[in-house]
């Protein structure tokens, strides 16, 4: 069967470091200023100037092992799952959207479990559509347990700037939910927010 390895605040830490040197980047002084801030944070920098790494440096300062990391469209989510995947390992990274079994389907890797895993995005970190959050809170088909891998949980919605005004009010609601019964982390990132 599939180990399921936590990721400690160091093991994070470790990782996001190593991808940085991968990749040749240098920490902007808020990325590494991000690791130390304990609250709530919104992110707003300008396209290309480090949101994705300044968020990740931000959930390694935190004593949660698992992530959830919220994504406008299916595209976004599959282009970030393989940026995660990059960084943290694939069988450390779980994603969900709305054509989940057709992405397992083409990777040849949808199986019962496989699907259970993703569908309740049960690993470390996880990628998915905001509607998955959302759907969870309202317990549709049997989506506890996505509730429930929110405890003690640190979330960050990237690209807040692009729903609409029904879906921005649920996502605020959703939010303070969070914070008042699952003790949830919460980091909000946009380019442009109004």
């Amino acid at each position: 069967g599939e180990k399921y390895i936590v990721l400690d605040r160091d093991s994070k830490l470790k990782l996001i470091k190593l991808y940085f040197s991968k990749k040749g980047i240098n920490p902007y002084y808020y990325q590494e200023r991000a690791k130390s801030i304990d609250d709530d944070v919104v992110i707003q920098l300008p396209t290309g100037t480090g949101k994705t790494e300044t968020a990740l440096l931000w959930f390694s300062g935190h004593s949660s092992t698992k992530l959830f990391y919220t994504l406008p469209t299916v595209t976004t989510v599959g282009a970030m799952r393989s940026r995660f995947e990059e960084i943290f390992d694939r069988n450390k990274v779980s994603f969900s959207h709305h054509l989940l079994e057709i992405s397992l389907l083409e990777e040849e890797r949808l199986t019962e479990s496989e699907l259970f895993i993703q569908k309740h995005l049960i690993r470390p970190i996880a990628v998915t559509t905001i509607d998955r959050i959302l759907l969870s809170l309202m317990n549709w088909k049997r989506y506890t347990v996505s509730e429930m891998m929110l405890n003690n949980a640190v979330i960050i919605i990237d690209e807040i700037h692009s729903y609409s005004p029904f879906t921005f009010s649920l996502i605020i609601e959703a939010l303070r939910y969070l914070k008042e019964y699952h003790n949830t982390k919460i980091c909000i990132m946009s380019a442009t927010l109004p």
